[in-house]
């Protein structure tokens, strides 16, 4: 077919999937959803630039466009909350060299930084 060799989808199946599977949180006017989807295909594009070769149906890309919608929706929040990991991988970092620890804290998720905090001060989640 001539109208598929010359246009080709935006978009991966999978990914259409997951923009379905996800589309009860955009809040908003057709515009913002607009905004979405074109910048969760920047991040795409500059993702495949880094690490050439990743499939579409990739973990990764499902991480990534529910951290685009997460941004795009709620821009103050994930700002606060991105400002927050900051800084308990800084206070771990610091507390750790007092104490003469290397430790890289690079891809460390949110739950397993609170929680070393917690054991560092002699606390549980439970307590909590």
């Amino acid at each position: 077919n001539a109208y598929e060799s010359v246009f080709q989808p935006m978009a991966s199946s999978e990914e259409l999937e997951c923009f379905d599977k996800y589309a009860h949180f955009f809040v908003g006017k057709p515009r913002k959803m607009k905004r979405i989807f074109n910048s969760y295909m920047v991040n795409r594009y500059i993702a495949n630039k880094r690490n050439p070769g990743m499939p579409s149906d990739s973990v990764f890309y499902k991480k990534l466009l529910k951290f685009t919608i997460l941004l795009e929706q709620w821009p103050y929040r994930m700002a606060w909350m991105l400002l927050v990991v900051e800084n308990l991988q800084q206070e771990i970092e610091i507390i750790e060299s007092d104490k003469g620890i290397v430790f890289s804290l690079i891809g460390e998720s949110l739950m397993s930084l609170i929680e070393r905090m917690l054991i560092m001060q002699d606390l549980t989640i439970a307590q909590y």
